[in-house]
C-alpha cells in the first residue's frame, strides 16, 4: 500500500515509504513509468516530481528521498514508433536533481537524496535494462536501479550514526 504522509501544502501519496512511528518518515521514495509521449509530457512530469520533492522535504527535512524512472529505450506505442527518446538529455535533467549532500542538507529543497533512472528495452524478451545508456550521458553519478536501495541507506546511515536502524 502507499503511505499517504502529509506534504507542505497537502497529503501526497507515497509509493515507497519507511516510516517510524515514533518519529515519523525515514525514508521516502517515489516511483514513476512513463510509456509513451516521452517527449511531449517529460518537462511536466519532471516539475511535478522537482514539486513533490519540495514539498516532502518542506515537512520531513531529515527523511532520506529518493526517486526511481522508467522510461522505455524506443517508442512503444502503436503508431509513434520512429519518436524519439533523448535518454541522454532527460538522465542529466534527473542528475541535476540528485546530490542532497553535505552537512547542511537539511536545507537543501527540490534536491533528491538519491535517483534511479531506469531504460528498459521492451522488445526484448525479458525487458532489458540498458544502464550503460545513462551511464554515458552522466559519468560522475550512480544512477542505476541496481544500486539505489544501497545508496539510499548509506546516506541514511551516514547521517544517523547513533541510531541503528538499517544495520
Amino acid at each position: 500500500y502507499e503511505a499517504t504522509v502529509l506534504g507542505s501544502t497537502k497529503p501526497k501519496n507515497v509509493d515507497i515509504s519507511v516510516i517510524d512511528p515514533e518519529n515519523g518518515p525515514l525514508m521516502l521514495i517515489g516511483v514513476r513509468s512513463q510509456m509513451s509521449s516521452v517527449g511531449k509530457n517529460v518537462l511536466t512530469y519532471y516539475e511535478g516530481i522537482v514539486g513533490e520533492c519540495l514539498s516532502l522535504q518542506d515537512r520531513f527535512p531529515m527523511a532520506t528521498h529518493g526517486y526511481i524512472y522508467l522510461h522505455p529505450r524506443t517508442s512503444i506505442k502503436a503508431g509513434k514508433e520512429r519518436e524519439t527518446i533523448d535518454h541522454p538529455r532527460y538522465a542529466q535533467m534527473y542528475a541535476a536533481v540528485t546530490g542532497r549532500e553535505g552537512a547542511a542538507y537539511k536545507s537543501l529543497r527540490g534536491i533528491f537524496d538519491e535517483f534511479a533512472y531506469m531504460v528498459v528495452d521492451f522488445e526484448q524478451d525479458p525487458p532489458q535494462l540498458h544502464d550503460e545508456i545513462v551511464r554515458r550521458a552522466v559519468q560522475d553519478r550512480d544512477m542505476s536501479i541496481n544500486t539505489f536501495i544501497e545508496r539510499l541507506i548509506a546516506k541514511f546511515n551516514a547521517r544517523t550514526l547513533f541510531w541503528d536502524v538499517f544495520v
